[in-house]
């Protein structure tokens, strides 16, 4: 009889267990799932990023509705960024088109993302980042606005992704994306007369793309500079189960100087090139208002504050905006090319 009871507890045990059991499983995935709301405004994507003591001008959107969007993320995702927007050479959502479904980027890396039927768009200065004719480059998504800033130094936190990883690395299917930036006036530090890229692989000129941050080797990724291939910044993510890409870059920066409020053209974009196939996407994050201070050494959470170096000359202001809550104790910048500046 007491053997007998014994059984009937454990079974009805299991039984109120099973409900917890399926709850953590839910919640497991939940916690995985990159969501993504598509076909967002140019004004909508851009204020995404911008966070507080930037003012947005004139945004403009060229890129296929299901191509772009604003993401978040679960506690385990693989991409590192919480939330933000996404541009890519592909569809970042399911879409089903003349017939034929594209799979967005939420789903395991073993399926694959091809938006080869998506409107062929192309992009010239994302050709020119590698030197090759415009036509070359195909399902282009690219973002861009005017802006002023309150700080005097812009950044991006982001992740470059692609399906050409890892077996096109080193060709020249090398998917290209750039974080172009131009304008300014008050100084010739802070000034950028023609596009210049600051999603360049850290200490480098070097642009970010399949065949500069890659663990492949080949003369195609040789070519790109010293030291390229850069393996140390690659992240295969063959085994993921809720990010498309087959690889994707770590976390990085882009960092510009700039005059605070002097206007300024920011042009994000990324293509495929070489072909239509192969999806690429690069995922920025979401910005917050936050102030600090390199050369103070103080830092303050609140956009509206600004520090006084004691030390140089009366009305000698320092300050320096940054878009992303990630980096908030003492750090070094990539492209720190401005210093305080008197008021």
């Amino acid at each position: 009889m007491e053997k007998l009871y014994s059984s009937i507890k454990r079974i009805l045990y299991a039984k109120a267990l099973l409900p917890l059991f399926v709850f953590l499983i839910a919640s497991l995935s939940s916690n995985a799932q990159i969501t993504v709301a598509d076909n967002q405004t140019a004004a909508a994507l851009a204020s995404a990023l911008a966070g507080g003591g930037v003012t947005i001008i004139s945004p403009t959107l060229i890129c296929n509705p299901s191509a772009n969007g604003k993401f978040t993320t679960g506690a385990i995702s693989p991409l590192g960024i919480p939330f933000g927007i996404v541009l890519s050479s592909g569809s970042t959502i399911d879409t089903t088109i003349s017939g034929t479904t594209f799979i967005g980027i939420s789903h395991p890396a073993s399926m694959f993302a091809d938006g080869a039927m998506l409107t062929d768009y192309h992009d010239a200065d994302l050709a020119a980042l590698e030197s090759t004719p415009t036509s070359n480059t195909h399902d282009a998504c690219v973002l861009q606005f005017d802006f002023k800033a309150a700080g005097d130094t812009i950044k991006f936190d982001y992740v470059f992704g692609s399906e050409e990883y890892p077996e096109w690395a080193c060709t020249g299917f090398n998917d290209v994306f750039g974080f172009l930036i131009s304008g300014g006036v008050t100084s010739p530090l802070t000034s950028y007369p023609t596009p210049y890229n600051i999603a360049r692989v850290p200490g480098t000129t070097i642009p970010v793309c399949i065949n500069s941050v890659t663990c492949e080797s080949g003369a195609s990724c040789t070519a790109m500079g010293p030291g390229s291939p850069f393996c140390a910044y690659y992240i295969d993510n063959s085994a993921s189960t809720t990010l498309v890409y087959d690889g994707m870059t770590v976390v990085l920066q882009a960092i510009a100087a700039v005059s605070p409020c002097d206007t300024y053209h920011l042009k994000l974009g990324v293509a495929d090139v070489g072909d239509d196939a192969y999806d690429s996407g690069v995922f920025i994050r979401g910005g917050e208002p936050y102030f600090y201070s390199a050369y103070c050494n103080f830092r303050f959470r609140y956009w509206w504050l600004a520090l006084l170096r004691t030390r140089l000359p009366s009305r000698a202001v320092c300050f320096l905006y940054s878009n992303s809550a990630g980096y908030r104790g003492a750090h070094t910048l990539y492209d720190y090319r401005n210093s305080c500046k008197r008021t």
